[in-house]
């Protein structure tokens, strides 16, 4: 699942709200999710014994300083923190920085997964569990990338050649009461990411409707579809909810109220119609309609609507 920052970058993205700065950012994200679902699928689904633990996208905070891991492994011998890099071209080190195709992207990222590492330990001492062999991995999982110059460290970095044979070696170990202590202190965090997107000083207005198939503006607005002058129609519903998660995304900080999303909507729905549609689909609150602050491919996976699209062969 992408990250509400990179959600939100895509949303803005897509309103033509983005300056170069962030287009980067967006760029870097989509690049970062692309290269950890990469990782899940073609190679821990393949090659990591089903017995062992992973937990993706680890937050948690040791001194005041908040850490994620975009990879936990635990088989109740060791801890394997891993780090995926996505970058394409030749990638080499140089002292504190680290270089994609001669330009500098980023600092090294060795000093960062040496401090995973050690904050990790901390982590478990503070919450008095046993102290249990750790190691750190950084993961260039693009084929299409060389490394160079990579300096002598306990931080393993490894490529798509060595990625299979790191994970057949990880082999479940035996339980013992130490390290159900540690798995259950593992999957009981609870901590989140406390980044989050910026507040929007002002309401944007939603752009309308845009058939999916054409990209025309014109056409005919049903009760249950909008019908474009290609020929296609398409579920109101089911556009209004992927819209409506949109906008949840947008103004994350706030709940789903029916007159908000009128007015970002500019005319498209009426009061009736949006309200009916929050009733069906979202979480009443005290005051609205619980936001799930994600897109609907997050929110409502492989939901059937009542009301479907019907597509011209």
């Amino acid at each position: 699942m992408k990250t509400l920052q990179t959600q939100w970058l895509m949303v803005m993205d897509e309103f033509g709200q983005l300056d170069v700065s962030d287009k980067y950012r967006l760029q870097i994200g989509l690049l970062g999710d692309a290269g950890e679902e990469n990782f899940k699928r073609d190679w821990l689904s393949r090659y990591l014994d089903d017995e062992v633990v992973v937990i993706q996208d680890f937050w948690f905070e040791v001194f005041d300083q908040v850490h994620q891991i975009d990879f936990l492994i635990f088989n109740h011998g060791s801890i394997e923190l891993v780090d995926i890099k996505n970058f394409e071209g030749r990638l080499h080190f140089e002292e504190e920085k680290f270089f994609v195709n001669n330009t500098e992207v980023l600092r090294n990222p060795l000093p960062k997964a040496r401090e995973h590492v050690r904050y990790m330990k901390e982590w478990l001492y503070r919450k008095q569990l046993p102290d249990i062999p750790m190691n750190g991995n950084l993961v260039f999982i693009n084929p299409h990338a060389s490394l160079h110059d990579v300096p002598k460290t306990e931080i393993s970095c490894l490529r798509p050649n060595d990625i299979r044979q790191y994970l057949r070696n990880i082999k479940p170990q035996p339980r013992t009461k130490q390290s159900v202590k540690i798995l259950n202190a593992l999957v009981a965090n609870e901590f989140k990411s406390p980044y989050l997107p910026p507040v929007l000083d002002k309401m944007l207005v939603h752009p309308g409707w845009r058939c999916p198939v054409c990209q025309s503006r014109e056409y005919h607005a049903g009760d249950r579809h909008f019908t474009c002058i290609c020929g296609n129609s398409f579920s109101k519903e089911k556009y209004a909810v992927e819209e409506i998660c949109k906008y949840g995304v947008l103004y994350h900080h706030k709940d789903l109220l029916s007159m908000d999303l009128v007015r970002f909507f500019n005319g498209l729905f009426k009061k009736s119609y949006m309200t009916s549609c929050l009733r069906r689909n979202f979480e009443k609150t005290e005051k609205g309609y619980k936001n799930p602050r994600c897109l609907m491919e997050y929110y409502q996976i492989n939901k059937e609507f009542r009301y479907k699209d019907r597509i011209v062969k």
